[in-house]
């Protein structure tokens, strides 16, 4: 029997969990084939019993480059399937999104289960909080190694989704695919402290940054707005709309809100520049 791990991983953080699965599948006698999905995947699954999908959440839905893969991915059609996702704080309809999408295209019904992972969402990190740190754990991974022996054995497991707050709801609107790639994506912008090192173009999931004539970055359309590449700039010369004036209230409410649940982890972060 085969099974296909396909995976996102900026972090490493679903890459940790999807190798822990793996571990239970194997010895469930599978032989399990792992792919990250920005690093040429595969196209057809057909020749594989099992296909399992993994990704971090994004603004509490599925990071588009996921959606795009599997809306594209030809084999699907009465594959068994199941996912697994990594969020910080909350895994919003990440999970409903992915179950719709692996139906549409003929899969059968998957199972899925969620798993916490440090949450490097630059907006939280400049309020100066990080959840979830030092997850998945030693205890997370357990419980996926657990998860894919009983993939393996053909169970289905189900993680219930909470219910998504309206400030939540707006602003998954408000993060939607048209605005990141349209409105967003162009309003990126390097100042004059840029070294021109290529670290946010070397960091870009989607290779969405190029140079400008002048060596500086320039931002094209297929963004995931992850912030990925104002995060890992070492100078801080990247803004991006998380941190226009009107967005700190936004990210101020959301980490209070998950500051206050009990079932959130958090830390102080300090960010440092060279």
């Amino acid at each position: 029997m085969n099974c296909a791990l396909l995976y996102f991983s900026q972090s490493g953080s679903t890459l940790n969990v999807a190798q822990a699965i793996a571990e239970g599948l194997r010895e469930g006698g599978y032989r399990v084939e792992l792919f990250d999905i920005t690093k040429n995947p595969p196209t057809d699954v057909s020749r594989f019993d099992l296909i399992g999908i993994g990704t971090p959440v994004y603004y509490y839905r599925l990071p588009f480059n996921i959606s795009d893969y599997l809306q594209n991915l030809s084999g699907l059609n009465g594959k068994k399937t199941f996912y697994f996702l990594l969020h910080g704080t909350y895994p919003g309809d990440a999970g409903r999104e992915l179950q719709d999408i692996l139906q549409s295209r003929g899969a059968k019904e998957p199972s899925g289960m969620c798993f916490f992972g440090a949450d490097f969402f630059l907006g939280y990190l400049q309020q100066g909080v990080l959840f979830s740190p030092g997850r998945p754990n030693e205890t997370d991974l357990e419980q996926a190694q657990e998860y894919g022996r009983r993939m393996a054995k053909g169970e289905t497991v189900q993680t219930q989704p909470g219910k998504l707050g309206l400030i939540y709801r707006l602003e998954k609107l408000f993060t939607n695919r048209w605005l990141v790639r349209h409105l967003y994506s162009q309003m990126f912008h390097a100042d004059k402290k840029c070294i021109s090192c290529n670290r946010c173009q070397n960091k870009c999931p989607t290779g969405n940054i190029t140079e400008n004539k002048k060596g500086k970055p320039l931002w094209g359309h297929n963004c995931l707005l992850c912030l990925t590449c104002e995060a890992v700039c070492p100078t801080a010369a990247i803004t991006s709309p998380v941190s226009w004036p009107i967005t700190k209230p936004v990210m101020a409410l959301n980490v209070r809100k998950a500051s206050a649940d009990p079932k959130l982890d958090k830390e102080k972060f300090v960010r440092r520049t060279n």
